[in-house]
């Protein structure tokens, strides 16, 4: 069933990858199932092609008015999460994008933070009774340090522009 096609790149393991270009005045879109392995092809908003490969590299070639383009997924990096997706005309890639797998800070300087944290609260209320506002103080910085080392920057995939090579 054909889907509504977004204006712009998405990725989602779960709903899928969405590789979106502009160019010369159409819209190319391809939609890839990364658990089913179909993909779609979509010209200005049609549904051109459909199949189901699970394969590295997979091309699509798509003819908009006199013009033929090839769109290609490929998965350079499986494990990592990295995948390819460009729009080339007569051999030459025109647009690009790539995806990222983002993961939250190192497990290192979340260890870090969380034992600073504690030294400093250690270090503080050591010396017997301190004022109520130094032992609330203490402990926010404490959950402060804590939250911010255990959530750091989130997770997920990320699209980005690809970077083309240029041949001379």
């Amino acid at each position: 069933m054909p889907k509504s096609v977004p204006s712009h790149s998405t990725v989602s393991a779960v709903r899928g990858l969405w590789f979106v270009f502009n160019q010369d005045g159409h819209t190319f879109a391809i939609f890839a199932s990364a658990l089913t392995g179909k993909e779609e092809v979509y010209l200005d908003g049609q549904l051109v092609a459909v199949r189901r490969k699970i394969a590295f590299t997979s091309a699509h070639t798509v003819q908009a008015g006199e013009r033929e383009y090839t769109i290609t997924l490929s998965t350079p990096n499986l494990k990592n999460g990295v995948f390819h997706a460009t729009l080339a005309q007569s051999g030459t890639v025109l647009q690009g994008w790539q995806t990222r797998y983002v993961t939250r800070q190192s497990t290192v300087t979340s260890i870090a933070t969380i034992v600073v944290a504690g030294a400093l609260v250690f270090m503080l209320l050591r010396d017997g009774p301190s004022p109520w506002y130094l032992v609330y103080g203490v402990a926010l910085v404490a959950v402060g340090s804590l939250a911010w080392a255990t959530a750091g920057k989130g997770y997920g995939y990320v699209v980005e522009p690809l970077t083309l090579v240029q041949s001379t």
